[in-house]
């Protein structure tokens, strides 16, 4: 095998070609026009639920209430109200509860509405000013504020596509500038602040309005009263989708708590449907019309009530918003603490060589690779759990799709890139775990700093597995990196310009124990660092082994100026 070695000059990243340019201006014009399409509907919707609010109100009587509650029935629970009132001197009946919706799925949803019939409480109506002769009980559809998330959250997007489409567009006007003429970053700053605090309020938003109380009804339903109920129907619902069909066992019974009958449809924690019908009509044929069933009643609000108490694999979904969270938090605050920095260094120019100047030590100093590669081994496996945490929700989706032998091709071509990543993710763990247990050569030098014109000792051993390895090297490289803005992106160029073999040999008695001096020109930079350059100094170590992950470890080290002084 030939001499292992890390030269590369100016690599440049950030950069972009007149080709990637009107790519970023075409994304940036399909983001913007998608994420409109979410704006438009939330605002719709929001200003006809905010519109029929100001609607008038009316004195009402209600001459006539029952709840249609029959097999077939789309929805399954259709209130049929009769109501009385008069609107500037004529006298309407009235037959709506909402404007825009004539039952519900579910009969909890319509607790509230039989309470106030039967106490008599629901004495006004909302009347079209427009149209007398229409009237409804409830102006609003318990959507007024979900309307107004869907417009925010597209409205986020939307900036987002409006940030890239400038950023498009000013790159075409703008040649590369030393960084430090301009704010380093601005435009890409101002478009990853939303971008992460989209992930982050998506994550926050699902875990607080759903998986909290989700888990908090699962806890409190665990002191929940115990009752003995009557099946009054059971059957099979189906979900019509665009691509298919989902479905889900429904189950209408009653019970009695404290002398009063209640009536509920409510199974399990979790609602929601899925495919696979034969086991959602299993479930319907082992609750026949008429049959005794337990059922669960919370003793503050006998409404709700539960056949089923158990989390269920439901409490996966927990994970789901976590990465979401990771993504956001940690993007925001990475980004926010190198701003921070970049602002500190730019503020105190003096302070920038503070590393550099310290007095040469007569400590050692000792690098080894565990610690680093077990902080490997557990981010990998952080990384992993996260991603494919929330791609098992997709995946579990397509294969749904594909047991019914009706493969939802879009959604699978979707996933598809998601799913392999996530593999990827998997294998690159097991890789952690395997460099994990490389021979380890634990590298000491004296004294700690490298000093132009001075002797440094370099010691290193290998206390196991050095005949695995059939090349060993460790390198003294410094390296320049520069910072520079193109267009609107920020580019780092790095280039070496000294690399020096401390040992480069195929000898595994060499590679367990040895030494190596270092003598540096005493006209060599040394360690430095501003705002947009600095030099660099690292001890590279690599090893190669067949069939098995090489070494590949780096360590900092500090080499001072030649005028330092004990």
């Amino acid at each position: 095998m030939g001499t292992i070695r890390f030269r590369s000059h100016h690599k440049g990243t950030g950069g972009t070609n007149k080709g990637g340019k009107f790519f970023l201006i075409l994304f940036g014009l399909v983001w913007t026009a998608f994420s409109s399409v979410f704006v438009v509907l939330g605002v719709k919707s929001t200003f006809s639920e905010v519109e029929r609010s100001s609607w008038p109100t009316a004195p009402c009587v209600v001459e006539n209430f029952e709840v249609k509650s029959k097999r077939g029935l789309d929805p399954a629970f259709q209130p049929a109200i009769q109501y009385s009132y008069r609107w500037e001197g004529t006298d309407y009946i009235g037959t709506k509860v909402w404007q825009d919706k004539k039952g519900v799925e579910d009969y909890h949803d319509l607790a509230e509405l039989i309470d106030f019939v039967d106490e008599g409480k629901i004495s006004e109506c909302y009347i079209n000013p427009e149209s007398p002769a229409e009237a409804v009980i409830h102006p609003v559809n318990d959507t007024e504020w979900g309307g107004i998330v869907f417009a925010i959250f597209g409205g986020f997007f939307v900036l987002i596509g409006l940030g890239l489409l400038t950023m498009g567009i000013k790159s075409f006007s703008k040649k590369d500038k030393p960084l430090s003429s301009k704010k380093k970053g601005e435009g890409g700053k101002l478009l990853l602040i939303p971008f992460f605090g989209i992930f982050g309020l998506a994550g926050f938003a699902v875990l607080l309005f759903l998986v909290v109380p989700m888990w908090q009804k699962y806890l409190e339903a665990q002191s929940w009263e115990e009752k003995t109920a009557t099946v009054i129907w059971s059957q099979v619902r189906t979900h019509r989708g665009d691509d298919n069909d989902t479905y889900s066992a429904d189950i209408f019974y009653q019970y009695k708590h404290a002398g009063r009958l209640y009536k509920s449809n409510s199974v399990g924690l979790m609602g929601g449907s899925s495919s696979g019908r034969s086991g959602k009509q299993d479930t319907v044929n082992e609750h026949p019309r008429g049959k005794q069933i337990p059922c669960f009643v919370n003793p503050d609000n006998p409404h709700d009530s539960l056949l089923e108490r158990k989390m269920g694999w439901w409490a996966a979904f927990s994970l789901f918003p976590l990465p979401f969270i990771a993504v956001g938090v940690g993007g925001l605050f990475f980004g926010l603490k190198k701003k921070k920095k970049a602002l500190s260094a730019s503020a105190k120019p003096s302070s920038t060589r503070s590393a550099a100047t310290s007095l040469r030590s007569d400590k050692r100093k000792e690098f080894s690779p565990r610690k680093k590669r077990i902080g490997w081994i557990f981010g990998a496996l952080l990384i992993a759990a996260f991603w494919n945490g929330a791609t098992s929700i997709l995946l579990l989706r397509v294969l749904e799709t594909w047991q019914k032998d009706d493969p939802n091709w879009f959604l699978t071509l979707f996933a598809t890139p998601f799913v392999l990543i996530g593999i990827g993710m998997i294998l690159h763990f097991f890789y952690r775990i395997l460099a994990c247990f490389n021979a380890a050569p634990i590298l000491t030098l004296f004294p700690a700093e490298i000093t132009p014109g001075e002797t440094t000792q370099l010691k290193w051993k290998t206390l196991s597995g050095e005949h695995k390895l059939s090349h060993f090297a460790i390198y003294l490289v410094g390296e320049e990196e520069a910072k520079y803005r193109r267009g609107t992106n920020t580019a780092t160029d790095t280039s070496i310009f000294y690399e020096q073999p401390l040992i480069d040999t195929k000898d595994p008695r060499k590679v367990r124990r040895g030494e190596a001096e270092i003598v540096l020109p005493s006209d060599t930079m040394p360690s430095w660092k501003s705002t947009n350059n600095a030099i660099k100094w690292s001890l590279r170590v690599r090893g190669e082994i067949s069939r098995w992950p090489d070494i590949k470890d780096n360590y900092e080290v500090n080499v001072l100026p030649v005028n330092t002084q004990h």
